[in-house]
C-alpha cells in the first residue's frame, strides 16, 4: 500500500471530541475548529452563486464539508471520495447520523462517479501529494469533469519557499496559480498568515506532545490541559500574526474553468 494511503488509513481510525464533534487531526483542535469555519465562509460564498448542479468533495476524510451543505443548500446534490476507506466508512457513518444525501465513494482508479460538477472543492490533499506531476494528473481529471466556466475550490497550507516530505509539503501561493493558470481563472484568492501559530505548535505545543503524550496529537487533543493551553495560545497568535501578511499561512483559491 502507497504509504500516503497507509499513512490516511491510520489516521481515519484515530479521533477524540471538541465542542461536541469528533475530530480526527493531528492539529490543536483550538486551531483547526476555527480555521474551518474560515474555510466554510469561503466555500459558501462560492456555492452560493450555483444553480441546481452537482458538486463534488474530492479527498472528502469524513464528509463533514460535503454533508454540512448538504444540509444548508438543497438545491445542489453533493459527492464525495477519497483514497481511504476508512474515511469513506466514517463519511457514510456520519452521512446516516445526519440524515444527509451524500453519495460517498472510494478513490479506486480516477473520479468514482460519472457525471460532471459545477463546482469541485478540495480541502487540504495537495499537501499530501509531493509529486508535481501527480497534481497535475489530477487536475486533469478536473478539467474532465468540471463544466466550463465550473467553480474550483482549493484550500491549502502554503509558504513563501516550497518544502516539506513525502506526508506533507508546502507549496508557494505562485505554484498553485500555475497549475491552474493554463485551464482557469482565477476569481479569488485569500490569504490567512499563521507564522505565529506555526510557532507556537512547532515549539510549546510541540514540548507538550513530545513530553506528556508520544507526540501523539491525538491524544494530546483528548487532554482538556492541552486544549485550554492552546485556545489561549490560539488567541494570542491571531493577533500577531495579523501583522505578518506575506508569511506562511493558509491560502483559499478559487477558479472558473475557461
Amino acid at each position: 500500500m502507497d504509504k500516503t494511503i497507509q499513512h490516511w488509513e491510520q489516521r481515519g481510525k484515530q479521533s477524540f471530541t471538541y465542542k461536541g464533534e469528533d475530530f480526527y487531526t493531528i492539529t490543536p483542535a483550538p486551531f483547526y475548529y476555527y480555521r474551518r469555519n474560515k474555510i466554510l465562509c469561503f466555500i459558501k460564498k462560492q456555492l452560493d452563486s450555483l444553480e441546481k448542479s452537482c458538486v463534488l468533495d474530492f479527498g472528502c476524510g469524513d464528509g463533514y464539508y460535503s454533508i454540512f451543505f448538504s444540509k444548508q443548500t438543497e438545491h445542489l446534490r453533493f459527492y464525495g471520495c477519497d483514497t481511504s476507506k476508512a474515511f469513506i466508512n466514517r463519511a457514510k457513518i456520519n452521512n446516516k447520523i445526519n440524515s444527509a444525501d451524500v453519495e460517498f465513494r472510494e478513490i479506486k482508479n480516477g473520479i468514482p462517479f460519472n457525471k460532471k460538477f459545477s463546482l469541485i472543492f478540495i480541502i487540504s490533499v495537495f499537501a499530501h501529494i509531493y509529486e508535481d506531476t501527480e497534481i497535475l494528473r489530477i487536475i486533469g481529471e478536473f478539467n474532465y469533469k468540471l463544466f466550463k466556466n465550473g467553480l474550483l475550490v482549493l484550500v491549502e497550507s502554503t509558504a513563501k519557499k516550497s518544502r516539506g516530505n513525502k506526508i506533507n509539503k508546502r507549496r508557494k501561493i505562485s505554484d498553485y496559480i500555475n497549475y491552474f493558470n493554463l485551464d482557469y481563472d482565477v476569481i479569488d484568492i485569500t490569504h490567512n498568515p499563521k507564522l505565529f501559530q506555526t510557532f507556537i505548535n512547532r515549539t510549546l505545543l510541540f514540548f507538550l506532545r513530545l513530553l506528556f503524550f508520544n507526540n501523539n496529537g491525538v491524544l494530546a487533543n483528548k487532554n482538556r490541559f492541552y486544549i485550554l493551553i492552546s485556545e489561549v495560545v490560539y488567541w494570542f497568535s491571531t493577533k500577531i500574526d495579523a501583522l505578518f501578511k506575506n508569511s506562511d499561512g493558509y491560502t483559499f483559491f478559487a477558479f472558473k474553468k475557461k
